[in-house]
């Protein structure tokens, strides 16, 4: 193990693996200071170049690993079990929540991948109908990209008019799936054609539709769906 004090500058420390094995391990360490660490904080980035699994693994039983944004707010947490409300352990985050009352199109996946596993929040409109759009590979790279995205839906406004999710190539992309609905008769979603809609006057607040892009390539993008919906 190569050790650091924590009141050095800036510097790269590199550790050379026996030829045998033909590895080179370099740690990158930033400057640290006892109050950081002492307080948890480490400022900087450690990049490791080196063949296997990588662990990170807290050396004081009974804390948790904390994963907070630059301003301070918590978005997730890997939990040490300590206690007997969590004992066990295990990993806690928040989901991205983006709300949405417009036409919003995310059929460039080299944009929109980062996206995978938000909730949109839709409100349905009194004067106009809008669609969501769903990104599209269009090359190799990009469907390892879109491979596994996932996304939930939820009505959080129901009015009159249609909110509907479609495909960003038209031509080429798939949607498939099913609806669970207290009434099979007149169901609030729809998903049909390659269209999932949440319909008009008959969608509820609470209605969810989760999708996951289970195939991906610069020719394909294919999409399950699984709604949920009141009526």
């Amino acid at each position: 193990m190569v050790k650091i004090s924590t009141q050095q500058e800036i510097k790269v420390v590199q550790k050379e693996i026996p030829r045998t094995r033909k590895i080179k391990q370099t740690i990158y360490c930033m400057s640290r200071y006892d109050k950081d660490i002492s307080e948890g904080r480490i400022h900087g980035k450690l990049g490791l170049d080196r063949a296997g699994d990588i662990i990170i693994k807290l050396q004081a039983d009974g804390d948790d690993l904390v994963f907070k944004q630059f301003d301070g707010y918590e978005v997730a947490r890997i939990h040490d079990g300590a206690s007997v409300d969590d004992d066990g352990g295990g990993l806690g985050y928040k989901k991205l929540i983006i709300e949405k009352e417009e036409a919003f199109d995310m059929s460039a996946a080299a944009t929109y991948h980062k996206y995978s596993g938000m909730v949109m929040t839709v409100g349905q409109l009194d004067d106009t109908a809008y669609a969501i759009t769903l990104p599209t590979a269009t090359s190799p790279d990009e469907g390892k990209l879109m491979r596994g995205w996932h996304i939930s839906l939820i009505v959080t406004q129901a009015d009159a008019y249609d909110i509907t999710i479609i495909r960003g190539d038209t031509s080429n992309d798939h949607i498939y799936g099913t609806v669970v609905a207290g009434d099979a008769a007149a169901s609030g979603i729809t998903i049909d054609r390659h269209v999932i809609t949440f319909v008009g006057e008959l969608a509820a607040v609470g209605d969810r539709v989760d999708i996951t892009c289970v195939i991906a390539d610069e020719d394909n993008t294919v999409y399950t769906a699984q709604g949920f919906c009141a009526v």
